[in-house]
């Protein structure tokens, strides 16, 4: 528990209490920090990540965690021991992805309790670089204009692609979650965060509760 942070610890906490909850999708999991942990508790885990990491090799004989290469926009050529999942997570990956969308109905898809994101709050931890390296979306409240610089747009080029990134709203995530239910938090990882306004949004969209 010591390795993770507040805002791993607050995806953690994201599960469901009640429900029949065993499989766990983690989809860009990094180093597989919550994945593993997950996997200690007793959860059947999975990661799907674009490639595999470093310590994957540290990681291959537990025998709650299935490692798998594979592209969450072409989910079903991966070779993903289940077709749906209690609950999936996706950590600090949207950011990086210009068809974000598509990315979360696919996401959306493969959960079937719970659905558990974070992505930073504007320009907070961003990276430089071109996608997916680079941060190419960013999204705010309607409060925090003022995390943004003058322009509205951000512009990326790279060697074969230009990316315009315009600020886009969190809220956007409630129409791209119905009929079911989404919360919406933020979560300030250290005391540095603060000093440098920076944070994330938790999303917990619960696919159990629907409304209109």
């Amino acid at each position: 528990m010591s390795e993770l942070d507040i805002k791993h610890i607050s995806v953690i906490d994201a599960l469901p209490v009640y429900g029949n909850v065993k499989t766990i999708l983690e989809v860009g999991a990094g180093r597989c920090k919550i994945a593993s942990y997950l996997a200690d508790m007793g959860y059947d885990v999975t990661v799907l990540d674009i490639e595999p990491r470093d310590n994957w090799k540290d990681l291959k004989e537990h025998k709650n965690l299935t490692l798998v290469v594979g592209d969450i926009f072409d989910y079903t050529s991966a070779a993903l021991p289940y077709e749906e999942y209690d609950v999936v997570i996706c950590s600090e990956v949207l950011e990086h992805l210009p068809e974000y969308k598509k990315a979360f109905k696919n996401l959306k898809t493969l959960a079937t309790h719970r659905l558990v994101i974070t992505v930073p709050h504007a320009f907070s931890f961003a990276e430089p670089g071109i996608p997916p390296i680079g941060h190419c979306n960013f999204w705010y409240s309607n409060n925090s204009w003022k995390d943004f610089p003058a322009q509205t747009e951000t512009e990326f080029r790279g060697k074969d692609m230009v990316i315009i990134a315009e600020p886009k709203l969190i809220s956007e995530f409630i129409s791209m979650s119905h009929p079911c239910s989404i919360s919406i938090s933020k979560i300030r990882t250290k005391p540095e965060d603060t000093k440098n306004g920076q944070c994330c949004y938790l999303m917990v969209i619960d696919k159990r509760q629907h409304y209109g």
